[in-house]
């Protein structure tokens, strides 16, 4: 039989919780910023174009709107927001449950 003890669990929910809390929001804010990139080129390439940049304008704007797709599926159910504000709120979940006392 396996010796757990509640201590021990409540340990790992505190570890698992704070793994998520840091990890959830830093995800999400690296889809974000990666997002931004291909839309900033796009506006450079909108603004400085030339007739020999044909190639490069096509691939700024495909680029660009992935970049977009992102952006607009940001709140859905698998979007980036989401996921990272429910992966936040699991961690903060995670810590709080670890740190109840119960009695016994």
């Amino acid at each position: 039989m396996a010796n757990h003890s509640v201590g021990n669990d409540a340990t790992a929910r505190r570890a698992l919780g704070v793994i998520l809390l840091l990890a959830a929001p830093a995800l999400a804010f690296g889809v974000w910023y990666s997002a931004r990139g291909p839309l900033s080129t796009l506006a450079w390439f909108e603004q400085h174009r030339t007739p020999a940049d044909s190639a490069a304008y096509a691939s700024a704007l495909y680029h660009a709107s992935h970049a977009r797709a992102t952006e607009a599926n940001r709140w859905h159910l698998t979007g980036y927001a989401t996921v990272g504000l429910v992966g936040t709120l699991a961690g903060v979940c995670l810590i709080l449950s670890g740190s109840s006392r119960r009695a016994a």
